[in-house]
């Protein structure tokens, strides 16, 4: 997979992969939500936030977003991967691409807020869940707020194998 940075011709394949992975992972009550956060994005990247997009064979298959939060901490958002590309390793292409990008920037913990659909997935990355909420996202749709603390970048380079 490669990854490029996210710009606005790309809102409407971002859109499409999100409304792929509803009500799965998201709650359709979300989309105005991913929809404002890419439409501010050319703003926010000004501000320490990127998006990156994962392509495959020119195709749009996963993305995701790291975010600052403070000296020590960054948050993941909007991650997703195309539910015919799920369960072949590109999420932990993209978390591996995430550790990097925080190693590189000295962050020393990840924010996530995820369901629990996708918790078990964070869980393998040494997240713990800090605080939940009971149809936080929506109905059925409950929010975890869990935090990943980062190894040194060097521990992660098995974590990254190119497709």
């Amino acid at each position: 997979m490669e990854f490029k940075p996210y710009s606005q011709d790309d809102m409407a394949g971002c859109i499409e992969l999100f409304d792929l992975n509803c009500p799965r992972f998201f709650a359709r009550e979300e989309r105005s939500d991913y929809s404002h956060f890419l439409q501010q994005l050319p703003v926010l990247g000004s501000t320490n936030t990127i998006y990156l997009l994962g392509w495959r064979e020119q195709r749009l298959i996963a993305c995701f977003g790291m975010a600052r939060v403070s000296s020590e901490t960054c948050a993941l958002s909007w991650i997703m991967v195309h539910p015919e590309y799920q369960r072949q390793g590109y999420g932990e292409e993209m978390m591996a691409q995430l550790f990097t990008l925080a190693g590189a920037a000295r962050y020393r913990k990840v924010a996530i807020s995820t369901s629990q659909h996708a918790d078990q997935f964070f869980a393998r990355f040494g997240a713990v869940t800090l605080r939940s909420q009971n149809d936080g996202w929506g109905p059925g749709m409950h929010r975890l707020d869990m935090e990943i603390i980062l190894p040194s970048v060097n521990t992660l380079a098995d974590l990254h194998e190119p497709r």
